[in-house]
């Protein structure tokens, strides 16, 4: 999928198994993961056998413009309001895990057997409380709490992601050019490849409640490194892909 987004376009299974190569993935385990990643619907095939495309699906495109959104560093202020969720569980035990992982994940806490988190940042939470609702046949709804018998902050105590994000972004810092276009091509995905993994577990909570410093230092170190390995990892690109310069494809988040 990295390799995909990094192309920015469509590509054919011998360019994918070509742009593959240098991070030392197999012809034959490239083709079972485009097998298996069109069967679960996040990559989608067109055209004849030998002369198939692949590019994400519709439903990975949101996931990767979620990530996106994710790698953003935030600086807007929140007005202290909150989105809650309520609405039916799954009944298939497999189904209510998934639910509440992902739930975790974009920050909702149960309280009382409903779900919350703030209103931050604005439009991503609203819409994020629309989907569950809707995923859920339950009600979204934003608004300030009133009273309360428990300190919200406590919701969120216990997470490593923040020391995980600044322990990545020394990691960050000490990356050097490694000079030739397919090397400087591998390590950005690589790289890419972890932060993303960290960004996409980002639930994105206002300052008052969570310490945002290791991530915001990751996203900011991400930045910088990418932004030195692009022209070069573009390079190895366009060659594999017998591309000219002018079609070189647009930065990745």
């Amino acid at each position: 999928m990295g390799i995909l987004v990094f192309a920015g376009r469509e590509l054919t299974a011998t360019q994918i198994i070509a742009l593959a190569e240098p991070l030392g993935v197999s012809s034959t385990n490239v083709k079972s993961y485009l097998t298996r990643m069109v069967a679960e619907g996040t990559l989608i095939r067109r055209g004849r056998a030998r002369l198939s495309t692949y590019q994400p699906s519709a439903m990975q495109l949101g996931r990767i413009e979620d990530i996106r959104e994710r790698l953003l560093r935030r600086e807007d202020s929140w007005d202290h309001s909150w989105i809650l969720v309520a609405g039916y569980s799954p009944k298939s035990p497999a189904q209510k895990e998934r639910l509440n992982a992902a739930l975790w994940i974009d920050g909702f806490r149960m309280v009382n057997g409903t779900f919350l988190r703030p209103a931050w940042p604005l439009p991503w939470a609203e819409l994020r409380g629309k989907w569950y609702a809707e995923l859920m046949e339950g009600i979204s709804l934003r608004g300030a709490i009133t009273s309360a018998s428990s300190n919200f902050r406590d919701l969120y105590a216990g997470s490593d992601l923040d020391s995980h994000a600044a322990a990545l972004a020394d990691k960050l810092e000490k990356i050097e050019n490694p000079g030739s276009p397919s090397a400087c091509y591998t390590a950005l995905l690589r790289l890419s490849g972890e932060v993303i993994q960290l960004a996409s577990h980002n639930p994105q909570l206002p300052a008052e409640l969570v310490s945002a410093d290791g991530l915001n230092r990751l996203f900011t170190t991400f930045r910088s490194v990418e932004a030195g390995l692009l022209p070069e990892a573009h390079e190895f690109l366009n060659g594999v892909l017998n591309v000219r310069i002018d079609e070189t494809p647009k930065e990745p988040a």
